[in-house]
């Protein structure tokens, strides 16, 4: 089984399911709109990149993994807009696009920031551990 594809699909309904909520029926954010639609796309970014990359995990994949993810996240977030066109109460905006697109980008680049950072420095803390413990 595909998990990262099944977390994006899941992530992508309930991205879907928000944007099936009237006007009426949203709740009133303390923060801009756009701010709402980067954090959103944030973390569909970060689910798009994990599978797009599971294809390897050199620094070519990873490239490509960026790229395939943010195409991705872009397109679905452009048919979240049209989409939201047709939802009384909503309205669609390039505007919320724009930052859907942003949300994923930034999301894609955590993921890979923490693949090749955080990662890296805790296997190296593990392996100190472990060399501690044999002396």
């Amino acid at each position: 089984m595909n998990l990262p594809l099944l977390f994006c699909i899941i992530y992508a309904s309930i991205i879907f399911y928000l944007s099936s909520q009237t006007g009426q029926e949203l709740p009133e954010l303390p923060a801009p709109d756009y701010v709402a639609h980067f954090i959103e796309y944030f973390g569909f970014g970060v689910l798009l990149f994990w599978w797009r990359s599971r294809a390897g995990a050199l620094a070519q994949m990873r490239s490509k993994a960026f790229w395939q993810a943010l195409l991705l996240g872009s397109f679905y977030g452009a048919t979240d807009e049209f989409h939201q066109y047709f939802v009384p109460g909503r309205w669609s905006s390039w505007h919320d696009w724009f930052a859907d697109t942003l949300g994923v980008a930034a999301g894609a680049l955590a993921a890979i920031l923490f693949i090749k950072i955080w990662l890296p420095l805790k296997i190296r803390i593990f392996v100190k551990g472990q060399d501690a413990r044999k002396k």
